[in-house]
């Protein structure tokens, strides 16, 4: 009942009695239950929050868990990296040197068009094991765990895309195409709005080794995954804002605006079962002798390491098949001189 002082919560009790004259007249009492009803909303206020934080703590718990164990996965890598990098150091080694001998035949042919092509090729091997060696540099100063203090090696990440692009090509098959979209300035709410520019002023900060690696390693999946058929690779630059996920390596929540760098095919696709298990070192789904398991496991370390994280895409959908890697970083803007 509502007075003056508010709303009142009443309970009441009644029995009939009937008279010797035939009529009837009622028993009963009438109690005020507010302080009760008070009490146990109260309670019940007291027990959902309880719940609630209960609810909470077990998921904070468990992306704790699930990062400690990629943590200690990752830490596997080490015990091989070293005895890998040093064999790998040797053989690589016998291949520029015979890249130096090329170049000292290219020097003495007299074609033209067949020196041309050649110095090329002898170029293209040269830049490929000073990556080669500089990676493997990384891995042995990872195994040793020694800080490096030299600054990184930052360039425009369309430049290296577009180095990787030209890397790539010539070891796809006429079935493979390759295709860069560079898109800026896109609502993940309203993905129809996209705007195609030419050119996108936010980079990445990241070393240009790293990334190269990572690009790399996504394209070369994204190539065994169209083994069987013909299909385009794409990579995509893009910036995303109001975006609220989380990632799949590390379980993190993210929200808000990244620069986000995409590697697509439009392969078989990733089934959802095994999404979560992309990341574990010497996880793979190619057969036996065909994958070591530890692409995208150092993918996902570099990502993390510039501060990014990874949301994958995937459908084995008939009519729209394939998979893409979507890395996001934090939004810089950096002019290159």
């Amino acid at each position: 009942m509502s007075t003056k002082k508010g709303l009142r919560w009443l309970s009441g009790t009644a029995s009939p009695e009937r008279l010797d004259d035939g009529s009837t007249i009622w028993h009963g009492f009438i109690s005020d239950i507010t302080t009760l009803k008070e009490t146990l909303a109260f309670q019940n206020a007291e027990k959902e929050r309880q719940a609630n934080e209960l609810i909470q703590s077990y998921e904070r718990n468990m992306v704790l868990s699930r990062q400690v164990n990629h943590m200690q996965k990752l830490e596997s890598i080490g015990r091989l990296t070293s005895g890998i990098a040093h064999d790998f150091n040797n053989i690589l080694a016998c291949m520029t040197g015979y890249n130096e001998m090329n170049q000292d035949v290219a020097n003495d042919i007299t074609n033209a068009a067949l020196k041309a092509e050649l110095e090329h090729n002898t170029e293209q091997i040269h830049l490929a094991g000073k990556r080669a060696m500089d990676l493997i540099n990384k891995m042995l100063t990872y195994c040793r765990q020694e800080i490096v203090e030299k600054e990184i090696n930052i360039k425009p990440t369309q430049e290296i895309i577009h180095e990787v692009l030209n890397m790539l090509r010539p070891a796809l098959t006429n079935r493979i195409k390759i295709e860069y979209l560079n898109l800026c300035h896109i609502n993940y709410d309203d993905c129809g709005t996209c705007v195609k520019q030419d050119s996108c002023e936010t980079d990445i900060e990241i070393d240009a080794i790293d990334l190269h690696q990572i690009l790399t390693n996504l394209a070369v999946n994204a190539r065994d995954a169209m083994k069987e058929h013909s299909g385009t690779i794409t990579f995509a630059l893009n910036t995303v804002t109001n975006i609220k996920t989380i990632c799949l390596a590390c379980s993190e929540i993210l929200d808000g605006d990244f620069v986000e760098l995409s590697v697509g095919d439009n392969g078989a696709g990733i089934e959802s079962k095994i999404t979560h298990r992309l990341f574990d070192p010497f996880f793979t789904t190619k057969p036996q002798g065909e994958g070591t398991g530890l692409g995208l496991s150092t993918v996902s370390g570099l990502v993390h390491k510039s501060g990014g994280h990874i949301l994958v895409d995937s459908s084995q959908n008939e009519l729209n098949h394939g998979t893409t890697f979507r890395l996001l970083f934090p939004p810089i803007l950096t002019e290159y001189r």
